[in-house]
């Protein structure tokens, strides 16, 4: 009884020990390799889904031109009334950030204007833009710095430093952003008499 007690056991120890190694070799194949090494991503593009211009995106002063007694057009020209600077907000990314650089670049060409990252005027000093009033008029205008608006999306490439060659794509959402038009100064008429 005890030869047979000591076959069962042995048989028994046997077929845990077996089923343990099948088992250790089972999870050992269907576990997936992950490589070792950083994951590099480098912002490669933006896809707008929305651009336009905000023509009364910053208020920097007024002008006015008395033209009543006029014949002839009367051309002003805005010196600005106030100093200030307006900077470019790209949302979720710091303004000299490749995100933002791409964002601006890309922005910039597909509405033909030229964006800046930071705009800066002093009082005093002329826009460089004028405003005609016509004959018979006073006209008061209000003086903005416009920005072109967007919403969209920024793509990355991304590979490992281990594998650089095995690359994939990810985008990530960008919320309202704009940038200020370099050189341009907006006109609106508030008040005509």
């Amino acid at each position: 009884m005890n030869n047979k007690f000591q076959k069962s056991i042995s048989i028994f120890l046997t077929l845990v020990i077996f089923s343990m190694i099948c088992v250790t070799v089972s999870a050992t194949e269907t576990e997936q390799i992950q490589p070792n090494g950083i994951f590099i991503r480098k912002c490669i593009g933006y896809e707008p889904n929305h651009m336009s211009i905000d023509y009364d995106h910053t208020y920097v002063g007024f002008a006015s031109g008395d033209n009543s007694q006029g014949t002839q057009p009367l051309t002003i020209e805005y010196t600005f009334s106030n100093s200030g600077s307006t900077t470019a907000s790209i949302a979720g990314h710091a303004n000299f950030s490749t995100e933002a650089s791409v964002v601006i670049a890309t922005v910039g060409r597909e509405l033909g204007v030229e964006l800046s990252v930071s705009r800066t005027w002093v009082q005093g000093t002329s826009s460089g833009c004028s405003y005609v009033v016509a004959p018979g008029t006073f006209q008061r205008v209000n003086a903005y710095i416009p920005a072109a608006v967007t919403t969209g999306r920024l793509k990355y490439e991304v590979y490992m430093d281990s594998n650089p060659e095995n690359i994939f794509y990810e985008y990530k959402n960008l919320n309202s952003s704009s940038a200020p038009i370099k050189d341009s100064v907006h006109f609106k008429v508030v008040s005509v008499s």
